[in-house]
């Protein structure tokens, strides 16, 4: 998966340019928003200053992603701790 996530990167950065990322910040950060921050701040780093406004933002989608993600997990394993994970996950 990891892999891929990288992969899937490279393909819609070439694709798409720097929205690429985005796009793949959001649906990485479905499956390890560790692993898009590590792989976007590599890209970062290998294209410079640039590329910061859309590192910025895949970033910050790929940690929304995994705030929805973790929540959906909680509704699902543990409905009835839902409430008391509410407004931590909000906010």
């Amino acid at each position: 998966m990891i892999a891929g996530i990288g992969f899937v990167n490279y393909i819609l950065m070439r694709f798409l340019g720097p929205r690429g990322m985005e796009i793949t910040g959001f649906f990485g950060g479905l499956v390890s928003s560790r692993k898009v921050v590590v792989e976007l701040t590599s890209r970062l780093k290998e294209v410079g200053a640039p590329l910061l406004p859309s590192v910025y933002r895949g970033i910050m989608l790929a940690t929304g992603a995994m705030i929805l993600r973790n929540g959906l997990i909680v509704l699902v394993l543990a409905s009835q701790a839902a409430t008391a994970c509410a407004i931590p996950m909000f906010l």
